[in-house]
């Protein structure tokens, strides 16, 4: 019985030292996975810090090729406005320049005729 008692007390205190073992390594990784973890969501954490600023830069980048193309739009307008209206007054000065030539070549053409008339007349 006392070899029993010594053996089973033996097998108890293995069983309690293994357990105390295997606590230990549980411990162990424990805090490693505890540790990695933590450096995991830093680096998450620096991941989206690092795309949140990328988007915002994309974001800055895109409205500023907005008011790019708004300026542009409004540039073109502006061309367009000056160039029709550049059109309209070489249109009117042509047309005026039409018009005083004809009237100069009537007038010549009177002043021929009341020539021709006059010369006719003295004769």
């Amino acid at each position: 019985r006392k070899e029993v008692e010594s053996s089973f007390s033996t097998f108890v205190a293995d069983q309690l030292h293994a357990m105390t073992e295997a606590r230990e390594k549980m411990s162990e990784v424990h805090d490693a996975l505890q540790h990695r973890l933590t450096a995991v969501e830093g680096s998450v954490a620096s991941s989206a810090k690092t795309q949140r600023l990328e988007q915002q830069r994309v974001e800055s980048a895109v409205s500023a090729l907005r008011l790019d193309q708004s300026s542009l739009r409004d540039a073109l307008a502006v061309s367009e406005a000056r160039l029709s209206a550049e059109r309209d007054h070489m249109t009117n000065s042509v047309s005026q320049v039409r018009a005083d030539v004809f009237a100069q070549m009537a007038a010549n053409v009177r002043a021929g005729t009341t020539y021709v008339a006059q010369r006719l007349e003295e004769l």
